[in-house]
């Protein structure tokens, strides 16, 4: 082997050796653990438990800006729970509380007014127990969205009952629904003004009850066969049956016309009961 041959065989040796020194010094590098951007700080320092909780040195440079930003405000101390009243209205109205409790600003849902038990009843408890104003705000919102969801399932309750009431009274009277729920409300109509029958058959509850209503047709039905007893007549009246009857007891010589008879009193009270349920027949 020449001299150049072995003096170049050594240079790649040692280059080899070289490199695979750096590769291990690498990979321990590489192995040893990621040490804390506060190692470097003095030991008292790096054990003080206010400089490790920041997570790096833009942590502690943001936590210093925000402390920074609290020094100057006024310091509210916090009562303890058995502390004066006096002291914890204080607290109240420092921290947003109103002077008084009409000064809540209560809504209604949509264009309504507020509830009156939350502005009259409830609005002075919350009061008392230190309510702020943003709460009482969220709480209104609150109770708002149950009421409105609660009258929606009622309104679709009632709409079900008013469904299976109708379909009962339609299985128990057939095509005469329409008649024979109109003789019914007429027996309410003879007796009583517009205003409370109005008031009776608008009502959900007792004015769409399917067994009310067919109470009020057997009445309906009785009072007609009382009238047949008398007239000869058969089956329910018609408001032209009724008028004639009103024209036969009206004429100029009958106990209603004449003010002396006996009778007039009485029969001012039937024309005037027959007038009304003629009327309610028309309806």
């Amino acid at each position: 082997m020449s001299e150049l041959q072995s003096d170049t065989g050594g240079i790649v040796a040692e280059n080899a050796s070289q490199g695979t020194a750096q590769e291990q010094l690498g990979t321990e590098q590489s192995e040893a653990p990621e040490q804390p951007w506060f190692s470097e700080l003095p030991e008292e320092l790096q054990s003080n438990a206010q400089i490790t909780k920041y997570g790096s040195v833009e942590d502690l440079a943001r936590g210093k800006l925000n402390a920074d930003s609290v020094i100057g405000m006024e310091k509210m101390p916090v009562p303890s729970a058995d502390a004066d009243p006096e002291i914890w209205n204080d607290v109240y109205t420092k921290l947003g509380r109103p002077e008084t409790s009409d000064q809540y600003k209560w809504k209604g849902i949509g264009d309504t007014d507020p509830d009156p038990v939350l502005t009259n009843v409830v609005a002075p408890k919350l009061h008392a127990l230190g309510m702020l104003t943003h709460q009482q705000e969220g709480l209104n919102e609150v109770w708002n969205d149950i009421q409105s969801e609660a009258a929606a399932q009622n309104e679709a309750a009632w709409d079900d009952y008013q469904t299976e009431q109708e379909q009962q009274l339609r299985r128990e009277w057939g095509n005469g629904f329409d008649d024979n729920k109109k003789a019914a409300q007429a027996v309410v109509r003879q007796f009583s003004d517009d205003a409370v029958a109005d008031a009776l058959f608008d009502d959900k509850t007792l004015g769409n009850n399917a067994g009310f209503l067919m109470f009020l047709n057997n009445v309906s039905k009785a009072m007609s066969e009382d009238k047949v007893s008398s007239t000869g007549n058969t089956g329910l009246r018609s408001a032209a049956d009724i008028h004639k009857e009103i024209k036969d007891r009206t004429v100029a010589d009958s106990a209603y016309m004449n003010g002396n008879d006996p009778r007039h009193k009485q029969e001012v009270q039937e024309i005037t009961a027959l007038y009304k349920e003629m009327e309610a027949l028309k309806k």
